[in-house]
Order: C-alpha cells, then sequence, then structure tokens
C-alpha cells in the first residue's frame, strides 16, 4: 500500500506557503476552528482524492497518518469541509498542485467513459 504522507506534507508545506501565519497551530487551544494552512491543506487533499466531503472526512479520520502529520486529533466535519471547498478560489489552489494534473485526467476519462457508454 502507498503511503499517504508525501501527498500529505506536499499539501502541509503548501498551506503554510500561503498563509500570514504558518507558525499557528493546527487546532489552536480555545478556539472552535483551525488553522487557515491546515483548511488549505485539507481542501488540497479533498481535491486530490476525488471523494465526496463524506468520504473524505473519512478518510481522515480512518488514516491515522494524515492526522498526525497534520498535528490533528480528528477529522474537520464533512459540512466544514465543504465550506472550506467554497471559501478558497480552487483555481488557484489547484495551481499549487503538481499532481491535480492525474486529477484533471481521472475527470476528463471518466467524462469520457460516460459519454462512450450513452447509446
Amino acid at each position: 500500500m502507498r503511503s499517504k504522507r508525501p501527498p500529505v506534507k506536499q499539501c502541509k508545506h503548501l498551506g503554510k506557503q500561503d498563509v500570514d501565519n504558518p507558525d499557528e497551530p493546527a487546532a489552536p487551544s480555545g478556539a472552535s476552528g483551525f488553522a487557515e494552512w491546515v483548511q488549505i491543506a485539507l481542501t488540497l487533499l479533498h481535491t486530490e482524492l476525488d471523494k465526496s466531503f463524506r468520504e473524505t472526512e473519512a478518510w481522515f479520520n480512518d488514516s491515522r497518518a494524515v492526522r498526525e502529520e497534520l498535528s490533528l486529533d480528528k477529522s474537520p466535519d464533512y459540512t466544514t469541509l465543504s465550506r472550506w471547498n467554497r471559501k478558497f478560489d480552487m483555481r488557484e489552489l489547484r495551481s499549487l498542485l503538481p499532481f491535480s494534473g492525474r486529477t484533471q485526467e481521472r475527470h476528463r476519462c471518466r467524462h469520457l467513459n460516460r459519454a462512450a457508454q450513452i447509446p
């Protein structure tokens, strides 16, 4: 099984590059939210996973390696992931991902496969 850490580390690095306070704790104590760099990293990972928000939440919670890398006890709720997805300019975020071409290629292949199945 392939390690989940390389894409997680890369998304974490990209998230920290794009914020004013990259040293903010992932889930600041006493705060009800998550650091902005965590929001960006998890949004990028959701994009790469190409799963629904519920599936993404379950994947994050099932993956101790992801939570450890991001210093999180648990994943944000799928509704929070959805809200973050609307918050950020996805075109800009996708441009940060060197591996996003694979995601776009998968979408293109799925679209072509669906078109080929139409009688």
